[in-house]
């Protein structure tokens, strides 16, 4: 899914060799972007469970795993 992403992106995020990963400048970049994103995603996990919360939640992973809409 990383390899998507920075193919859809357009930029490399890590520096992959045999025996290492590392990230890039732009991975850098996106690290604060990525925790939000992951913090929120919490945030909304922890409300009172209501089914409109769930369904916001399944939304948010649909539009974040079907990539842009040409």
């Amino acid at each position: 899914q990383m390899k998507s992403l920075e193919r859809e992106l357009g930029v490399d995020l890590f520096i992959r060799t045999k025996r290492s990963i590392k990230l890039t400048p732009a991975g850098h970049r996106l690290v604060p972007l990525a925790e939000r994103m992951v913090a929120t995603y919490q945030e909304m996990r922890a409300l009172d469970g209501s089914r409109l919360v769930v369904k916001q939640i399944d939304w948010i992973r649909k539009v974040l795993m079907a990539g842009p809409v040409l």
